[in-house]
């Protein structure tokens, strides 16, 4: 059996960038995301096959926390941006997580602890509760959390098609409905790279579905309002793109220069080969999305866990010490 551990952060500094993109956890979790690209290749929505009880329970599992979002207000105040009752709802994700995921795994796992590793990822996956916001830190802990899944054998082989198709897209429903209700920001700086606001995964995932013979869609209907509306159901990219349309207004090629750029490229192929470079290199590789990544005994790396006091110290401080 396995030594199940609470998963915490190691990544210290941007030293340790290097020991990550070598780690376990490093080739897991790409090689996970790679497979659900390459097995939801051609399919739009509708075409994912029947849920199975894995799958069932992960969605039942999004739909209670969406619940819980209905059940907890906003908090009236002056500031536009991040709004209170998003610390309330993740005060209550954080406290039925365990629980939550318990429901998803056989006794065994749950005597052996199981629940507490995996639920790390979990409450890391809707958003900063401190800071109120999100960003594609938060997507790819949500990938972290459905791959430890499937490292425990709760999710399988079969159940990959579903996790790109409806697990992936009810949980997209899921964190915008929370980033508009409580006006999350997004995290970080977003250079030129940024392809929205707050999401990267279903650009990948959506040029992946259009890889078809069976689509008349093109790269160069990206800016199209009218095609998103359409579409939106059925593929995650022009989901995320219809989504923009109704959170942004203006001129699409200024609110949303790098997707406008894409509408350039010749095809999905292309489309789907270039994001998923953007994504390990702008995503995976990069130290202000890393250092809040966190491991355990399934995402494991060669890095011990971060004291506290691994902070350099204040030079007030420092003198203190003599």
């Amino acid at each position: 059996t396995m030594a199940f551990k609470v998963p915490t952060k190691r990544i210290a500094n941007p030293m340790h960038l290097n020991l990550w993109l070598k780690s376990h956890a490093f080739a897991s979790l790409m090689g996970f995301i790679s497979n659900i690209n390459d097995t939801i290749q051609g399919c739009a929505v509708s075409a994912a096959p029947p849920p199975t009880d894995a799958t069932k329970g992960v969605l039942r599992m999004l739909d209670i926390l969406d619940e819980l979002a209905d059940a907890t207000p906003r908090v009236e105040q002056s500031s536009r941006f991040g709004n209170p009752g998003f610390k309330v709802w993740c005060g209550k994700m954080e406290q039925d997580s365990v629980k939550l995921v318990e429901t998803l795994l056989t006794e065994e796992l749950r005597k052996g602890g199981a629940a507490e590793e995996i639920a790390g990822y979990l409450r890391d996956s809707f958003g900063n509760s401190t800071r109120v916001d999100y960003g594609s830190g938060h997507e790819l802990a949500f990938m972290a959390f459905l791959c430890c899944l499937a490292l425990v054998g709760v999710l399988k082989e079969d159940d990959v098609k579903a996790m790109g198709l409806l697990i992936f897209a009810r949980y997209l429903d899921l964190v915008r409905k929370i980033q508009r209700k409580y006006t999350l920001e997004p995290a970080g700086s977003h250079g030129v790279w940024g392809l929205d606001d707050h999401q990267f995964l279903p650009y990948l995932f959506g040029s992946s579905q259009l890889m078809s013979s069976n689509t008349d869609l093109l790269p160069s209907d990206i800016p199209s309002e009218a095609r998103a509306a359409e579409e939106a159901k059925e593929n995650l990219f022009f989901g995320a793109i219809n989504h923009i349309f109704q959170v942004k207004s203006g001129p699409f090629f200024e609110h949303s220069q790098y997707l406008y750029n894409m509408s350039e490229v010749p095809s999905w192929k292309k489309v789907n080969t270039g994001l998923k470079k953007m994504f390990e290199k702008e995503v995976m590789s990069k130290f202000p999305v890393i250092q809040h990544f966190l491991f355990g005994s399934l995402l494991k790396i060669d890095l011990p866990e971060i004291q506290p006091r691994t902070l350099l110290p204040t030079p007030k401080e420092a003198l203190k010490h003599d």
